[in-house]
């Protein structure tokens, strides 16, 4: 099947369910007024955004659930779950609630503010380097990174 924008999904080696994705009718305000207009929605975040994890799960590490493989699922998770904070853009992520997570899913995807995502993955990184660090280190500052690491990953010292 090939889409608005030229692309053979089908070509590509995608499964395509459905019919592509149809411009959309938006309302926008110009000068104050609202105006009804016809957007192309390959241009919406929730597009670029779906287009992403597909490009993730073409690759062996990611998996994207069968679910959001059809861009009308994904799109109503997206509008259902987006929201916004004040002072702060939001990251879309699939390793807040378990660091190593490699699927793409409803269960396992969130909006978090970019300030507490971009916690979430400098604590991913320290735990990578622990990881890769832990042979050489002594013990007793082996010993308080695993702890360190253990709070990170679960929130608590089991």
């Amino acid at each position: 099947m090939i889409a608005k924008n030229g692309i053979d999904w089908t070509a590509m080696g995608f499964t395509v369910y459905g019919e592509c994705p149809e411009y959309g009718s938006t309302k926008r305000k110009r000068n104050n007024v609202s105006h009804e207009s016809k957007r192309n929605i390959s241009f919406t975040p929730a597009y670029k955004l779906w287009v992403r994890l597909l490009q993730m799960d073409r690759g062996t590490t990611y998996t994207l659930c069968e679910e959001w493989k059809q861009f009308e699922n994904f799109e109503k998770w997206y509008n259902e779950n987006y929201y916004e904070v004040e002072a702060d853009s939001m990251e879309f992520t699939y390793r807040f609630f378990d660091i190593d997570n490699t699927i793409l899913s409803p269960d396992t995807s969130c909006f978090l503010p970019r300030s507490i995502n971009r916690i979430n993955k400098r604590n991913y990184q320290l735990i990578e380097l622990v990881k890769q660090y832990e042979c050489i280190m002594p013990d007793n500052v082996r010993k308080h990174c695993e702890k360190l690491c253990e709070v990170l990953t679960n929130g608590k010292v089991e």
